[in-house]
């Protein structure tokens, strides 16, 4: 008798992600934070140094103003570009600490590494070179190659102090890069770069039709030095970006700014609206106080709400 035999089924395949999709890197902080954590469930001490998580209470006027916009309805959503008073805060603020005449229009609120991702995929292509100062944020390194671009790694040198120098920016600049990302106070070397090689750079990229990012998330805990920030009315090609998550001391809750030029804001809207819907209207009101006080001094907060 002949035998029968069944016809193969084939295995059901998987489909493929996109070639977008395959460059998520992830970062690698949040894998030894899980690390970290199994481990201290084992029953080990551990010192989490893998993430920029301030171990202080945050003030109480900045607990007090989140629940007070929680008990008081404001849990819409808030403007693509963030709260005008907000914005108006950090805009006061800064026009102190530049003399320009800056306004809320110069200024738009983005959570923080979403905001390096905009950047990026707003001002390059796939297959554009951009520049990072290294050791470098982990999130530029991962944007970068979700977005298709190639990185050229500019080494601070350890016996300098992980300054950035003269060198340096010409090895940057001689790259020819798309866009550069200047971490000034650096993470995770803490340097504070010297104010005039900073506005060296800035005016050198400016020449060259260079895109600069100025990451000044750290500019409020520096402990020497006056820091310089780039944020102005006039720079063209430069991007702005700074946090609340480190002065509030309420990481992962609060969000991020930065300080397009107001002819380019929409180009830094649009990506907000295509990414997340918004930011609730209490995170935005819990932030708002102490923008108008001076880098060099800890922020007061104290912004009354509207009823």
């Amino acid at each position: 008798m002949a035998s029968r035999t069944r016809p193969t089924v084939p295995a059901p395949s998987t489909p493929a992600f996109s070639a977008r999709g395959a460059r998520l890197i992830g970062q690698e902080m949040f894998r030894v934070m899980d690390r970290a954590q199994i481990l201290e469930r084992q029953g080990h001490h551990i010192y989490h140094l893998e993430l920029g998580n301030p171990r202080m209470v945050p003030p109480p006027s900045v607990i007090e103003t989140t629940m007070q916009a929680l008990r008081s309805g404001h849990l819409g959503y808030a403007p693509m570009a963030g709260l005008r008073e907000l914005r108006a805060a950090v805009a006061t603020r800064y026009a102190s600490l530049t003399g320009e005449a800056l306004t809320e229009a110069h200024v738009v609120i983005s959570p923080a590494n979403l905001l390096i991702h905009q950047f990026l995929d707003i001002t390059c292509d796939a297959g554009d070179r951009v520049v990072f100062f290294t050791p470098a944020f982990p999130s530029y390194w991962a944007a970068a190659s979700h977005l298709g671009l190639h990185v050229t790694a500019v080494p601070l040198a350890e016996a300098e102090g992980f300054q950035l120098t003269r060198d340096q920016v010409n090895a940057a600049l001689a790259s020819k890069p798309r866009a550069i990302i200047l971490n000034n106070a650096n993470n995770p070397t803490g340097a504070l770069y010297q104010s005039a090689m900073v506005k060296e750079l800035a005016s050198r990229c400016e020449e060259a039709g260079i895109w600069l990012l100025s990451d000044e998330t750290y500019a409020d805990l520096t402990f020497n030095g006056r820091f310089t920030t780039l944020a102005s009315a006039q720079a063209r090609h430069v991007v702005v970006m700074s946090s609340f998550s480190k002065v509030s001391r309420f990481p992962g809750f609060v969000p991020a700014m930065r300080w397009p030029m107001k002819r380019s804001r929409r180009n830094w809207r649009c990506p907000i609206q295509h990414s997340i819907p918004a930011f609730p209207r209490s995170r935005n009101w819990a932030v708002s106080p102490g923008w108008r006080s001076s880098m060099s001094t800890s922020p007061p907060f104290g912004l009354a709400m509207p009823g």
